[in-house]
């Protein structure tokens, strides 16, 4: 779970450069964390996530989707349908 929150961010993005990237999957199941607070985390902050995570791993938003996306499909196999 990525928290925007200024006091986190360091300690997320030191978990997640843990994470190999072959592993990692963006999803927004949690309404309540959005990237501003008193907002509802919508899909289109994945951008923003995507962003966040490329920087932790020198990474472009593109590439850090692309991956992430595939990534997802290996999870369930049924999204390919769908992205691709």
């Amino acid at each position: 779970m990525l928290d925007f929150k200024k006091k986190k961010v360091d300690q997320n993005f030191k978990f997640i450069a843990n994470i190999p990237v072959r592993n990692l999957a963006l999803e927004t199941d949690a309404p309540a964390i959005a990237p501003v607070p008193g907002k509802r985390n919508e899909p289109e902050n994945l951008v923003m996530c995507a962003e966040a995570v490329g920087k932790v791993f020198g990474l472009n938003r593109q590439q850090v989707m692309n991956l992430t996306s595939f990534n997802a499909c290996r999870l369930y196999p049924q999204l390919r349908r769908v992205l691709f």
